[in-house]
């Protein structure tokens, strides 16, 4: 059922991030559980993002968080697990050949 959730919220992602986004072809995305409830987590996002030097930092439909840095985009979603926990899934998008890998990393990083 987890890798249910997740990948429908893969598909989400795919589908609301904004076109920018799809002007590179280097993405990558990472996916675990969040040891706290849904709105912990979407602090927690908000506070890494800021934290890794993101912009346009936003929360759209209480669990989504997009932002931007230079030509990446990130979209993090923490999903409802239980009323103590969270699955955090991030997709960061864009930029030249590795660094949404490295950006990903990072955001993962800051995320457990």
């Amino acid at each position: 059922m987890k890798r249910l959730i997740v990948a429908a919220v893969l598909w989400l992602c795919c589908l609301a991030a904004p076109t920018t986004s799809f002007a590179h072809p280097n993405a990558s995305e990472f996916s675990h559980e969040f040891e706290r409830n849904q709105d912990v987590c979407v602090s927690t996002a908000k506070a890494a993002l800021a934290q890794e030097g993101w912009t346009h930092i936003e929360v759209q439909s209480k669990a989504v968080v997009f932002a931007d840095k230079d030509k990446l985009t990130a979209v993090i979603v923490c999903v409802y697990y239980t009323e103590t926990q969270a699955i955090v899934v991030g997709v960061v998008a864009g930029g030249p050949s590795g660094l949404a890998d490295a950006e990903s990393d990072r955001l993962r990083a800051d995320l457990k």
